[in-house]
């Protein structure tokens, strides 16, 4: 379980990387699933490698279902 996190994690940031790389001149609005246990690891990068700050939020309930 330990080892997927880490692998899962560190796409994440890869992404996220990529992501600033890219567009960080720019206003760019993200989406982000909370309450996931990637969490830690996204807000620890945004803020402490990337400097970003959360300014405003809107919290959306997202439901999916199978029939």
């Amino acid at each position: 379980e330990h080892n997927i996190s880490t692998v899962r994690d560190a796409r994440l940031i890869r992404v996220l990387d990529e992501i600033h790389h890219d567009r960080a001149a720019e206003p760019v609005t993200a989406g982000v699933v909370f309450g996931a246990v990637h969490m830690p690891a996204l807000v620890d990068h945004l803020r402490g490698q990337l400097g970003y700050v959360a300014t405003s939020a809107e919290w959306l309930t997202v439901a999916h279902g199978r029939s």
